[in-house]
């Protein structure tokens, strides 16, 4: 979605689509979620020079929302919502987007579930796993500008190296 729609409009059009988008995240289907997937790309690009209370205010919906969206991740969905999040944080201050980040630092590997779960979900398995592909996405576009939270990163990977499964250390490695 272009962002200068959220850019020049600033949240004007931001109560009109926060129920059709809790509703479309709630949907598997891929081209629903890659709907939903561009038009949050869209919000958080368009509001790069909103004031601080109404970032607070975006944030609190998109949170929420993109937990939804990140435990409903399947193979066909994985690609929209990193490319989402990639796009999101291109060329933008981190101290923006604190809140996107702290949210995707939740928890990028969970243990539970499998190889797939945790590597990214590639099969098309449900759960965390699609955190860690989507947050290696947002922390690249952001390269040298995070390097705490990279630390915190490289602090909660460290211990899951060993894991069993190759696919995770794969995903892990990158």
């Amino acid at each position: 979605m272009d962002p200068g729609l959220f850019r020049n409009f600033d949240d004007a059009f931001l109560p009109v689509l926060t129920a059709h988008l809790e509703r479309l995240v709630e949907d598997s289907h891929e081209s629903t979620q890659r709907c939903v997937a561009e038009i949050v790309a869209g919000l958080i690009r368009g509001s790069k020079h909103w004031t601080f209370e109404k970032l607070e205010s975006l944030w609190k919906f998109l949170c929420p929302l993109l937990r939804t969206a990140l435990s409903n991740i399947t193979v066909e969905t994985y690609s929209d919502w990193g490319t989402c999040i990639a796009t999101s944080c291109e060329s933008r201050d981190p101290r923006k987007l604190h809140w996107l980040f702290e949210l995707l630092l939740e928890s990028p590997v969970s243990g539970e579930g499998g190889s797939f779960v945790d590597a990214w979900r590639s099969l098309g398995y449900k759960q965390d796993g699609g955190r860690l592909y989507v947050l290696q996405g947002g922390l690249a576009q952001q390269e040298w500008r995070v390097p705490e939270l990279l630390h915190r990163l490289l602090k909660y990977l460290e211990p899951k190296l060993t894991q069993v499964y190759k696919n995770v250390r794969e995903r892990i490695g990158r």
